[in-house]
């Protein structure tokens, strides 16, 4: 008896496993998908499947309720024995896959293979509606809904029902109603989802193949964005020079006239005769809108002349053959462009600056170097004129990065430009915020101009005039 007992009590070494619970095991199954996006891919895989040439994705309204449409132009849902679309066996052949078996057998061109497609319409609505014709010439329809076990199967009312499989989704949600055309494109059916989650793309050939294909498109997109927000910077930039200058000038009215002068500019030091790189001179300043400046060394009497010339040696011969040049930017914000050439081309920052560029050329054993200054401005200064006439204004203002010095600003006459620290930690703290940087660049004005107009008062009557022109300047600041 005992013995009996212990031989049918004895457990099993080995098994397979098998569903407890059919529908909880379909329930989780539909819920794994959690991406909307990639739900309606699979949907949209189907129809690629189905050999569709034409798959239209609508997003509208219909008597107050909110639909997604999935409609194609291929072979349809598969046939059963009477010529009827089987709805039968795509609803009770859950994870049942047919393309999968296809796969293994070698076919092509597939792209699902673990037959959960429709399940995935959880993520999106509440109810799906699977539309095909039969050989009988009739509409058939399949009808689910989220939640429940149950599917039922009935004739669509049409006069000429159209080939293909059409897939409604009714009672879309709330965050499926904002999708657009741009979001719900597909342009690389041949990516193999990740098995279970379909989150994300195995990394195959397939994939390598799609960012061989994006590499332009990224590049150009990249350029874009780089234009946009250039644009933007630059348009703050000049927004700020706008703010602080219109500022200044309110307060400069409403203040004594007797006791504020504006800044003392010039016009230009007359015609100057245009020096060569190797002279080590400042580049001709321009704005941040010019964002190309070409750099060229050109000697004056030779431009005259229509001849080119970049260097000679000590009997002025012109030096003209095997030059290797090597352009660098040795301090500041900005790109070149053509760094081997004999001219090249500084692209400027989005925001104001100075920068330093330096040219090495080289003839066999000889080698020379050269450096020249860029100053960008948030805008154009005055062009110069004929003698040195002056006038009085408003500067503009430019950025040196002077990090770990102790100067906030400088006033620069002979460009007319306030030059501001960028790497001085006020400056770093105030850009932190658009409106407190303008204002600590409007005060960086309003002492430039204290100090031009209170030269040798003593230091407590400089702080007072200097609360005094801040306090009218920032009021009218905006």
């Amino acid at each position: 008896m005992a013995r009996r007992i212990a031989k049918s009590g004895k457990s099993r070494a080995s098994g397979n496993l098998r569903i407890g619970d059919q529908w909880n095991a379909i329930t989780i199954i539909a819920l794994s998908q959690s991406n909307p996006l990639k739900a309606v891919a699979e949907l949209v895989e189907n129809s690629i499947d189905a050999r569709a040439r034409t798959i239209v994705i609508t997003r509208g309204k219909d008597k107050g309720q909110h639909y997604l449409r999935v409609k194609d132009d291929g072979e349809g849902v598969r046939k059963n024995a009477d010529g009827e679309p089987d709805f039968h066996y795509v609803a009770t052949h859950v994870c049942d896959s047919v393309k999968r078996r296809l796969k293994a057998q070698g076919a092509g061109g597939l792209q699902g293979e673990f037959g959960i497609g429709l399940l995935s319409f959880w993520t999106l609505g509440e109810d799906l509606l699977l539309t095909s014709a039969g050989n009988d010439g009739r509409a058939y329809q399949m009808h689910l809904s989220k939640g429940d076990p149950s599917y039922r199967i009935t004739h669509r009312p049409a006069l000429f029902p159209e080939p293909g499989t059409e897939v409604l989704i009714k009672g879309i949600l709330p965050g499926i109603k904002n999708f657009s055309g741009e979001k719900i494109q597909f342009d690389a059916p041949y990516l193999n989802l990740t098995p279970g989650t379909r989150q994300g793309v195995i990394h195959d050939a397939a994939l390598a193949r799609l960012a061989e294909e994006l590499a332009p498109l990224e590049s150009r997109l990249a350029k874009i964005i780089e234009d946009q927000q250039r644009a933007e910077e630059e348009r703050a930039s000049r927004d700020v020079l706008r703010s602080v200058q219109g500022a200044l000038k309110e307060a400069l009215l409403a203040l004594p006239a007797e006791e504020y002068d504006w800044f003392d500019l010039h016009r230009g030091e007359g015609k100057r005769r245009p020096r060569t790189l190797a002279e080590s001179t400042p580049a001709e300043v321009r704005s941040a809108d010019d964002q190309a400046i070409a750099i060229e060394a050109l000697d004056n009497q030779e431009a005259a002349e229509g001849q080119r010339q970049f260097s000679g040696d000590r009997a002025r011969r012109p030096v003209e053959h095997d030059l290797a040049y090597a352009w660098a930017i040795l301090e500041g914000e900005g790109t070149l462009e053509h760094t081997s050439g004999e001219i090249a081309t500084f692209r400027a920052a989005a925001e104001p600056g100075l920068a330093r560029v330096e040219v090495t050329v080289a003839q066999g054993d000889v080698v020379c170097k050269a450096e020249a200054q860029i100053t960008v401005t948030a805008s154009l200064l005055p062009k110069a004129g004929s003698g040195n006439a002056s006038y009085q204004g408003l500067p503009g203002y430019t950025y040196q990065k002077a990090a770990g010095e102790l100067w906030r600003s400088r006033f620069d006459a002979e460009r007319n430009l306030v030059v501001i620290n960028n790497g001085h930690r006020d400056f770093v703290y105030a850009a932190r915020s658009k409106m407190l940087k303008l204002r600590y660049i409007c005060r960086l004005f309003a002492k430039e101009l204290v100090l031009r107009n209170f030269i040798g008062i003593p230091a407590d009557q400089l702080l007072e005039r200097l609360l005094e022109l801040t306090l009218y300047t920032e009021e009218n600041l905006r």
